[in-house]
């Protein structure tokens, strides 16, 4: 893996060479910068670091002069996560073909550690922060066995099983605002919406029999927005706003009502009172989203922003909406759109995979 992938960033590349160290993770992970706290509102992004590796990029979302820095590389991973403020990492690492672990490395000071332990022939992957930041959630296989959902300790220390196994596995998603669901999804066609209580072991699903991907949460029930109905017959999503205490849920908008409209992804806005939209009118095409739209919890009050066509995923944080639109040399760029401005780039850098959101 190349300790410096060819990147375009906008704006310039602040991360210099000579701030790449190694740490005691065996050549396994590169701090590629020294002292990087958040400042604002902050996306981490990953990117292709080289062979079989990945390279997480931070991008400040500042309407006025958004900034960029290359973070760490890191060589095959089964996924990775950021702790809510930014200021560690939670990585799980391959270590042989069959063996992962998780580590947690910290931006400001460079330094990385085992998080889970060593287990042979056992794959760990799928870390999330809990919400205090204290604890990493972790699924583990050894394949082709499902092994269930794990708990341990941001310093390390006896991991806990939280959820059994299942017979085809599941990943995890994430956490509910409050900290106490464990948000998962069951591997089959579509997948599923699933939530774990944490503290009673209760296990809540949103239409069983239905594929499903869960969007985005807010504090107040009903507090979950769902895309159904995207699956292997093509893109027939709908947006369902779903009670996961009591199980109620309502679709609001997408081909459940008008087949002619189809739902990609969807966000609260940050009052959680509003929406934003992916949507596609299936009659013109079902690989290129129309403009993004906004609405109320109810599917009513629409307003369509101009210019945003071509969206592949959005979040609506305080800064404005930040939607992944792809690019005609099958890269992708970020977008925003500040509070009553027009869309403009704030990040542009070929093949861009997953990104979240951190603030300080």
């Amino acid at each position: 893996m190349a300790a410096s992938p060819t990147l375009t960033l906008t704006p310039a590349e602040s991360a210099s060479p000579a701030a790449v160290v190694r740490t005691e993770l065996g050549g396994l992970l590169r701090s590629l910068t020294a002292g990087w706290t958040p400042t604002g509102e902050t996306l981490i992004v990953s990117q292709p670091g080289g062979l079989d590796g990945t390279l997480l990029v931070a991008v400040t979302v500042d309407p006025a002069e958004s900034r960029s820095v290359s973070l760490v590389a890191f060589g095959p991973s089964v996924g990775w996560d950021v702790r809510r403020d930014g200021s560690a990492f939670a990585i799980a690492l391959s270590t042989t073909p069959t063996s992962s672990r998780v580590a947690v490395w910290e931006p400001r000071t460079g330094a990385a550690r085992w998080a889970t332990p060593d287990e042979p022939g056992v794959q760990h992957g799928m870390p999330v922060w809990s919400t205090d930041g204290r604890t990493i959630y972790y699924a583990a296989l050894r394949a082709p066995e499902d092994l269930g959902f794990f708990r341990v300790g941001a310093d390390g220390g006896q991991p806990a099983r939280v959820k059994p196994p299942e017979d085809f596995g599941g990943e995890i998603k994430g956490l509910t605002p409050d900290g106490r669901g464990l948000i998962w999804s069951r591997y089959r066609a579509g997948g599923s919406t699933d939530v774990l209580d944490l503290v009673t072991g209760k296990n809540t699903s949103l239409r069983p029999d239905t594929a499903s991907t869960p969007a985005a949460w807010r504090s107040a029930q009903p507090r979950a927005l769902v895309i159904t109905g995207n699956c292997c017959a093509g893109r027939r999503g709908t947006l369902v706003v779903w009670d996961d205490e009591t199980g109620a849920s309502r679709a609001i908008y997408g081909s459940e009502l008008t087949p002619q409209e189809a739902v990609g992804m969807a966000d609260w806005d940050p009052e959680a009172k509003r929406i934003v939209v992916i949507v596609y009118d299936t009659t013109i095409s079902l690989d290129r989203a129309g403009p993004l739209v906004t609405m109320d919890e109810g599917g009513g009050s629409r307003a369509t922003i101009a210019g945003t066509e071509g969206a592949g995923d959005v979040r609506w944080l305080r800064a404005g909406i930040v939607y992944l639109k792809g690019t005609d040399d099958a890269g992708a760029e970020l977008w925003l759109v500040p509070p009553g401005g027009t869309p403009g780039r704030i990040f542009s850098g070929g093949y861009l995979g997953a990104w979240k959101v951190v603030s300080p």
